[in-house]
């Protein structure tokens, strides 16, 4: 499929280090990297299962894992305190599982007809499974329901009725949302349609169906 590599074109946190960019007044430059970095805090390394996400998610999930990856093995200046890596810099082999990472995104890939390039996913070495807390996978279900819903409305009809699923990488485990997640308190529990977490608020959190894994 086209387009399935993280874009060269993007500016990379690296490039700070460039005192000037040709035709880019100074003022205007720092516009750039401040919304270079709003982009960079909305990359996201789903712990739900990819079959939740519409077609635009799950291509930009490949992507980013892709970009993920690049930056793991150490071929990026860029994005290396990027908090979405955290927990995979933290097992003892974080390309093995990033490498695992991205073949449950290839698989779900193939299932809906998109010819993601497995060739790209790096090999070697055994992933173990990752922990992620229930609350983290509130939270992003609570996110990923909200994005659906102007993104991709039939599809999140559709998932109004589904049950969470982790993705196969991980094993839910009691607890609130990761440390690493950048979370603001307007964003917590909200959701803006009846479904799963209907009633949630800021000060009643969201209580999903035990995910499965």
């Amino acid at each position: 499929m086209k387009g399935d590599q993280p874009s060269s074109g993007h500016l990379r946190q690296g490039s700070r280090q460039s005192s000037s960019l040709p035709g880019v007044t100074r003022s205007q430059r720092d516009l750039l990297y401040r919304l270079h970095d709003r982009r960079i805090l909305r990359m996201r390394l789903w712990s739900l299962h990819p079959r939740h996400l519409d077609s635009r998610g799950l291509v930009a999930l490949w992507r980013e894992g892709l970009l993920a990856q690049a930056v793991l093995r150490g071929e990026t200046k860029g994005y290396r305190h990027h908090p979405q890596l955290v927990r995979f810099r933290a097992q003892p082999s974080a390309v093995s599982s990033i490498g695992a990472y991205l073949t449950a995104v290839h698989v779900e890939s193939i299932s809906r007809g998109y010819r993601f390039d497995a060739g790209k996913i790096a090999q070697g070495g055994s992933a173990g499974r990752m922990d992620v807390p229930r609350g983290q996978v509130e939270f992003e279900w609570n996110h990923l329901m909200r994005k659906l819903e102007v993104r991709a409305p039939e599809w999140y009809e559709r998932q109004l009725a589904a049950s969470p699923v982790v993705h196969p990488l991980f094993r839910v485990v009691a607890g609130g949302v990761a440390d690493w997640e950048r979370v603001g308190q307007s964003t917590r529990g909200r959701i803006t349609r009846p479904g799963p977490c209907a009633g949630a608020t800021p000060v009643r959190r969201c209580v999903l169906p035990t995910p499965r894994m």
